[in-house]
């Protein structure tokens, strides 16, 4: 009876032994949460206590999970995972005379090469599909960690109607886009290929690339905006390469490349990620 009324006492919940391992003193903070909250049932504390005891509980546990996914997520970066894009597409130019083609990897393929690594590391992955009113599709793609944390991803847009889809053709395109953009962008991850930046292969000759439409544009501007990049300007003839335009080789952002979108959406993505996680561990240490 003597050594369980100290273990419930407050003053061992300050007080850590620095040479147990570090589990071992996870487990006895666990415990020694678990332990309070049961001592003041038994004393018929009042139930606003008991109630603050729980919310610390799970406070606690919370912190825990973030830790381990976040520890879970650098291991899994560590590895050495290769998405190749296998695959070759392109479009006739609206203008004619020319065609652009370009390189994308494949959900099967890039789900394939990471799913092995998220495992070992303790992470899977699952995608929600929800149908709006305007008739876009949003697809949200869902990074768990086995302790519970998880990060989510959404992004939406109308059917995919090129071609000769019929209906449910154009879900299912949108569909299969969106869970491979959306995959890309929670685990961090990037596909190696051969781009060509938008120039097309029509008989030998540089083709005029396709430029992303006023959509795409505007959530590029968003991402910017999230994630306080400075625009820049891009002017090779003047030795001009600064800011976000800089990065990615375009005078505007109306004359980014088709090509670039997924690569330029992925890194302004995972930078408001890492902006995120900044102030959230900020907010912590007050």
């Amino acid at each position: 009876m003597t050594e369980q009324t100290q273990t419930v006492e407050p003053k061992e919940l300050s007080l850590v032994d620095e040479q147990k391992p570090i589990a071992t003193v996870e487990s006895t903070e666990t415990a020694s949460v678990l332990q309070m909250i049961q001592f003041a049932v038994q004393a018929d504390k009042p139930i606003e206590y008991v109630k603050e005891l729980m919310a610390l509980e799970r406070e606690y546990k919370a912190d825990r999970a973030r830790d381990a996914f976040f520890e879970a997520m650098a291991g899994f970066r560590g590895e050495a995972v290769e998405i190749l894009k296998k695959n070759v597409t392109g479009f006739d130019h609206k203008t004619g005379g020319g065609r652009t083609e370009y390189s994308y990897e494949d959900l099967a393929d890039a789900v394939e090469a990471a799913v092995p690594a998220l495992s070992k590391w303790g992470l899977s992955h699952s995608w929600d599909l929800e149908e709006r009113e305007d008739g876009r599709i949003r697809v949200t793609c869902e990074l768990s960690h086995k302790q519970g944390h998880s990060k989510r991803v959404s992004l939406s847009a109308h059917p995919d109607t090129s071609g000769k889809k019929n209906p449910i053709q154009a879900v299912k395109s949108a569909v299969t886009y969106l869970e491979r953009i959306t995959f890309m962008a929670t685990t961090g991850l990037a596909a190696k290929g051969m781009d060509d930046d938008g120039h097309g292969t029509g008989g030998g000759r540089e083709q005029e690339p396709e430029y992303i439409d006023e959509e795409h544009v505007k959530i590029i501007k968003q991402l910017l905006d999230d994630t306080s990049s400075e625009l820049g300007a891009y002017d090779p003839e003047h030795g001009i390469s600064e800011g976000f335009l800089g990065f990615c080789k375009c005078p505007s952002l109306e004359e980014i490349p088709t090509t670039k979108y997924e690569y330029i959406y992925l890194t302004l993505k995972g930078r408001q990620k890492e902006q995120q996680h900044q102030q959230e561990e900020a907010q912590t240490d007050d």
